[in-house]
């Protein structure tokens, strides 16, 4: 072989491997970029955006953390086919996303229709992974919380049958992880979770399986506090499942029975507030607490002590409103509170301060996006508002009197609009809405031209 072969050889050969040494160094590039883009989405959803989440007037900063996860997820996701250990990091990741864009009972940036469809990529992930590893724990613990999330948001946007069938799928799969792991807490709350979601679904559809399924959530919640006293999600869901026994004890008739588990739950948060005085979920509890115990007496007929609670609840609510005027979730509860308030006021004859507050509950309302579940208590303050003006008229000459029952009229027909929203969307309804929707049935009867709130 002549030397100028032989160099040309050498040259080919050096260049073959200068190319592979190169295409290994862009590979090498290539895999630390994704693990960088890796480490950054989850440090955004689970470190920082965590960090910031209860501290009042966060929405706005917690919204861009979102936007810009949500798009470093998507990219991940794209090269995620065949690796089952990032398919379910990355679930993982959209569920927290899903979470914060609309949850049905934490604070959140009111996107329902957004929420929906990042669990749904959450579930593809994990539906590829459960497909080769059927038995894989995390993959269907995050199956099953996704799944019992959907149930909720389903509830919420007035889909029962499609809120029963996940949450029924979430409790058949937290059943069986609870049976291969017995003892172990984490898969013992996440069973307690399912039971208290299916019991709230099964509550608004009449099942009557609803009260043996919130017994064994509350049993279990409570056994998983006395491990963890100092807990304060330990706290918070036995505090909800005390709060929704209450709720539903009281609308069944067991009024005194209920007020335990108020003050229990009351108790709860409480301590949660104490120990974190900047957490505004804690907060945002305990005005839950104190409008419960506001209808307790209000059941009562003591009507001044119901006032009470409901202005306590209102005032924790608009001060966590004003240093968190994006959170749709507060914005809703200050209209039902408000509307509360002026049924209350307007019970014991103060019409002028009750008319306030359902025109303050409807200004509010009207700012709410439309695919909220509030139009139940935006009917209500139409409903009150025309009330209040009926009352009124009957105290008035009669041109007046006239003028004020056309006002009470034009009330009453736009409560029948939002009470016909409600129920065309399929949404069953608990004893006290559907007395609030027969009420106003028969206010509607001595109008002329009358429509019918449930057509």
């Amino acid at each position: 072989m002549s030397a100028a072969v032989a160099a040309l050889l050498v040259a080919g050969i050096s260049a073959v491997l200068w190319e592979a040494h190169l295409a290994q160094v862009e590979r090498v590039r290539a895999e630390r970029r994704f693990n960088d883009v890796r480490k950054l989405a989850n440090s955004l959803i689970f470190e920082v955006h965590d960090g910031v989440a209860n501290l009042p007037g966060s929405t706005p900063v917690r919204k861009l953390i979102m936007q810009r996860s949500a798009e470093y997820l998507d990219s991940l996701s794209k090269d995620a086919a065949g690796d089952a250990g990032l398919q379910v990091e990355l679930a993982n990741a959209y569920i927290r996303l899903a979470q914060v864009q609309g949850s049905t009972n934490a604070a959140n940036l009111g996107d329902l229709a957004g929420a929906e469809q990042t669990y749904a990529k959450a579930q593809t992930l994990l539906g590829s992974v459960l497909a080769k590893e059927p038995l894989r724990d995390d993959a269907n613990g995050l199956f099953a919380r996704s799944s019992r999330a959907l149930a909720s948001l389903y509830l919420g946007t007035h889909r029962p049958e499609k809120a029963a069938e996940a949450a029924n799928k979430a409790l058949a799969i937290n059943q069986g992880l609870a049976s291969r792991h017995p003892g172990n807490d984490i898969y013992v709350e996440a069973l307690a979770n399912a039971l208290y979601t299916l019991a709230d679904i099964q509550s608004g559809t009449g099942n009557l399986e609803a009260a043996n399924n919130r017994a064994k959530a509350l049993e279990l919640y409570e056994q998983l506090l006395a491990r963890h006293p100092d807990d304060p999600d330990k706290q918070r869901n036995l505090a909800l499942a005390e709060k929704t026994t209450g709720a539903h004890l009281a609308i069944n008739g067991s009024v005194q029975e209920a007020l335990s588990h108020y003050q229990r739950a009351l108790e709860l948060d409480d301590r949660r507030t104490k120990a974190s005085p900047q957490n505004a979920q804690a907060q945002l509890d305990v005005s839950f607490d104190l409008s419960q115990i506001g209808d307790y007496y209000d059941r009562r007929g003591d009507l001044n002590a119901a006032l009470e609670y409901y202005q306590q609840a209102l005032e924790v609510r608009e001060r966590l409103a004003a240093a968190d005027p994006s959170n749709m979730q507060l914005r809703e509860r200050i209209v039902f509170m408000r509307g509360n308030i002026g049924n209350t006021l307007r019970r014991l004859g103060r019409f002028k301060d009750a008319g306030e507050e359902f025109q303050g509950a409807i200004d509010s309302g009207r700012t709410l996006a439309e695919d909220r579940s509030n139009d139940f208590s935006i009917g209500v303050a139409y409903m009150g508002r025309g009330s209040v003006k009926n009352d009124m008229a009957s105290r008035e000459a009669s041109l007046k009197a006239k003028v004020l029952r056309e006002q009470a009229c034009a009330d009453y027909a736009q409560a029948s609009g939002y009470f016909r929203k409600m129920l065309s969307g399929g949404r069953s309804i608990n004893s006290d809405w559907k007395r609030a929707v027969d009420e106003l049935e028969n206010d509607i009867k001595r109008c002329p031209g009358s429509i019918s709130a449930q057509k």
